[in-house]
């Protein structure tokens, strides 16, 4: 278990799309989208540079709603190095037994753009198998310092670790601990 962070480790010319993703950017709509799809990108090349099995068969679980093209980014650059490559769909509240099922085979990756307490990630892994869960990889494009003790529980890779931690909500900046919905910055519904 651990915590990557990629931000320190990826080419400073592929840090504006990381830029992009801060709420201070006021980034939103396409040009959000295709940031968070190019930082899936990046992730899943540094997941396919860590993976001794190589090329593997993946399970790629997608938070809806936030996750979405994050996760799109990660599955379809671990398919273009040759890997497989299933897509799974859900919300905070899991996935159904089939799915599961399904996911007893493959190398099991749980995205979510944002991560802040944990307990959409948790909701999820307590449905897995002991053994499942464990090798379970957590991707997401930021979390707080203070869920990082996530990370002794859990095998994560987030670009990028954040002083702040606010409520998403359908507002354009962030005051008094609520701040722009991730969701929203992205499907334009605020």
């Amino acid at each position: 278990m651990g915590l990557t962070i990629l931000e320190n480790l990826i080419d400073a010319s592929k840090l504006k799309a990381l830029d992009l993703t801060k709420s201070q950017s006021l980034c939103e709509g396409a040009t959000l989208r295709k940031a968070h799809y190019e930082l899936g990108k990046i992730t899943a090349e540094h997941i396919t540079n860590c993976n001794t099995s190589y090329p593997s068969d993946y399970g790629v679980v997608i938070l809806m709603r936030a996750g979405l093209n994050f996760g799109l980014g990660i599955a379809d650059n671990l398919e273009h190095s040759k890997n497989k490559v299933s897509i799974y769909f859900t919300t905070q509240d899991g996935l159904d037994q089939e799915s599961l099922d399904a996911l007893s085979r493959k190398q099991i990756i749980i995205v979510d753009a944002v991560i802040n307490t944990g307990k959409s990630i948790s909701n999820i892994i307590d449905r897995m198998e002991q053994n499942q869960a464990k090798n379970t990889i957590i991707a997401t494009i930021v979390m707080p310092e203070k869920a990082q003790h996530l990370a002794h529980k859990l095998n994560i890779i987030s670009l990028r670790v954040s002083e702040n931690k606010y409520k998403g909500a359908k507002i354009k900046t962030v005051t008094g601990g609520i701040g722009p919905d991730t969701g929203d910055r992205l499907f334009g519904t605020m």
